[in-house]
């Protein structure tokens, strides 16, 4: 059983937290059973902290840290190959509850729409003890500390990915993108590639590592040539 904590503000919740406490948005992964619980005794419920709309501000679309997939899939704002990545969640149960904050901050090797995000050149705006920071996902992967609380996406940027995994309701062994800011990666076993860095995939359940290398390769060709015939 967990004790949850519902803070006023998300300072009151960045105050808080601690190596027994874990955020809470969309929940999907925390109440899942691949989640390590590690003797974690607490959630911070962050759900009415956490802006969720999407608005455009000048050069920029600026979506909400809580919103959820659904509702960047039903956005008009919102650039189609961001839903298309959005939409490679299947579930439309946990489309609904899954944030756009959350899934970036889990960081996890099957990650939706790192690649994606990344590819297209997103900044991140992360709220933190010490005050607000915008940053790229890059700089936010270095310590993974703060709650992010929006994402920019340039209305002219463009990413393209796919995604390959073993059956439809299963989590991706490969998700790329290919975008203005190049390739990125998710790759099940190994990690977040990010652009310019050589894949080192490994042999694991989800397939061995010459697969996971081939798969890679045959998909940069295919998404390279996708962007540069669009």
């Amino acid at each position: 059983m967990y004790d949850v904590l519902c803070p006023n503000t998300l300072f009151d919740a960045l105050s808080i937290k601690d190596g027994n406490a874990e955020f809470f948005a969309g929940g999907t992964y925390l109440m899942s059973s691949h989640f390590p619980h590690d003797g974690k005794t607490r959630i911070i419920d962050i759900r009415q902290n956490l802006p969720k709309d999407i608005r455009e501000e000048g050069d920029f679309i600026i979506i909400g840290g809580g919103a959820t997939f659904s509702s960047i899939i039903g956005s008009s704002r919102v650039p189609s190959f961001l839903k298309e990545a959005c939409a490679f969640m299947s579930s439309s149960i946990l489309r609904n509850m899954a944030t756009i904050g959350g899934n970036i901050a889990l960081f996890r090797d099957d990650s939706y729409l790192l690649p994606t995000l990344i590819a297209s050149g997103a900044i991140l705006s992360v709220e933190s003890l010490s005050g607000r920071k915008e940053m790229s996902i890059r700089e936010y992967s270095e310590k993974k500390e703060g709650i992010i609380t929006e994402i920019k996406i340039r209305k002219d940027s463009y990413a393209k990915a796919r995604i390959i995994r073993r059956a439809s309701h299963m989590h991706s062994v490969i998700n790329i993108a290919y975008g203005d800011d190049g390739f990125a990666a998710a790759v099940k076993g190994t990690g977040i590639i990010f652009p310019g860095e050589k894949l080192e995939a490994k042999s694991d359940m989800y397939g061995k590592k010459e697969y996971k290398e081939y798969l890679y390769v045959t998909l940069e060709d295919e998404l390279k040539e996708a962007h540069d015939g669009r």
